[in-house]
């Protein structure tokens, strides 16, 4: 018979058994997936694939990166497929909003808005004009992603913000330019845990006007392909080595002089199932700040995603024809103005048909 000491003995050692088998199956999992990860295309020939032992820009490169996502549980769905935990990594919100009810509204499409604290503004022209259409009975949601701030008085105003809207994501990373890759990476996560059944997620920022009709007509066609869709920037773009530079990438950070081919900020829209996986790609390497150039290119690429152009992506007004109908004929535009736009939604030049 035992006793209570050797009882506790075995339960400690079966505990320690349990707890190496599920570290060693862990181990091997990623180390299986990582010897598939795609090599970053420059200009036509392979740069220094992304895997373990290649460059320092493996894992580990980044702690900030690995302390984002390790909360969350990554588990084997299906080959190249990864859930996220909702249980797991809603500690990671000062403000969430509510989560997608497929039992009630199917989504199609999510819109996940990139704003800042203090840009109210903004947003309130976003949701009396274009966003006005993204409506869950209509199969569409709407998320305004930013960081954390250490103005009680702004964060007081902004949980009122959401009291009355429910589209707010606040993450407890903190809140700018410079860790705008980081708090994307956080907005994936919530999606992976709460709106991963979506069939694609659309970023966008909060000065641009979306089409929202014509993006969702073009998306609706392209339900399944696998691929993503925005204004592509092109192969072999300079990274800007000048610390004065707002745009300066330190080496450590990426190592190439030039960038893959990766997607402008104005609008992508990619396939809400691969979330999850390119979170569990982006412990692979070290982050970039450039979250346009990061996680819409190199996690992008590594993930074998096709980058595929967007029709009627503009940037800025004054490059557009003076005698087209934005409203009609642009799938999105940025660097609008509150005022303009304002003034794109009130033009009689077209009228929005209902999505539902």
């Amino acid at each position: 018979m035992f006793n209570n000491s050797n009882k506790r003995t075995v339960l400690q050692l079966l505990l320690i058994v349990s707890l190496f088998l599920f570290s060693a199956l862990l181990a091997v999992d990623i180390v299986l997936y990582r010897v598939n990860l795609a090599t970053v295309v420059q200009g036509g020939q392979s740069t220094t694939p992304l895997v373990v032992g290649a460059t320092p820009w493996v894992v580990g490169a980044n702690a900030s990166v690995t302390a984002t996502t390790t909360a969350a549980t990554f588990v084997r769905d299906a080959p190249k497929q990864y859930r996220v935990s909702p249980y797991q990594v809603d500690s990671h919100y000062t403000i969430r909003p509510a989560a997608c009810n497929l039992s009630v509204n199917f989504i199609d499409i999510v819109f996940l808005i990139h704003s800042a604290p203090g840009n109210l503004e903004k947003r309130q022209a976003v949701r009396r004009t274009w966003g006005s259409l993204i409506t869950p009975n209509c199969g569409l949601k709407r998320i305004f992603v930013f960081g954390k701030i250490s103005d009680q008085k702004l964060q007081m105003a902004l949980q009122v913000e959401s009291d009355a809207y429910g589209d707010l994501l606040q993450t407890t990373n903190d809140d700018g330019y410079r860790v705008s890759s980081l708090n994307t990476l956080y907005a994936f996560q919530w999606i992976a845990a709460h709106c991963s059944e979506t069939y694609y997620t659309a970023r966008a920022d909060d000065d641009v006007f979306v089409n929202v009709p014509k993006l969702h007509s073009f998306l609706t066609t392209k339900f399944g392909s696998g691929q993503a869709f925005g204004l592509p920037i092109g192969v072999g773009s300079k990274v800007f080595r000048d610390p004065g530079s707002k745009y300066y990438v330190p080496r450590e950070e990426f190592p190439p002089d030039k960038f893959p081919n990766y997607f402008s900020g104005t609008l992508v829209s990619f396939p809400t199932n691969q979330v999850a996986r390119l979170l569990f790609l982006s412990r692979q390497s070290a982050t970039m700040f450039l979250d346009d150039a990061y996680v819409y290119g190199v996690l992008l690429g590594v993930a074998n995603i096709t980058i595929s152009p967007q029709p009627a992506i503009g940037i800025g007004l004054e490059g557009i024809d003076k005698g087209k109908c934005i409203k009609r004929d642009m799938t999105a535009v940025h660097y609008v103005t509150v005022a303009n736009m304002d003034k794109l939604w009130d033009d009689k030049c077209h009228r929005y048909e209902k999505i539902c």
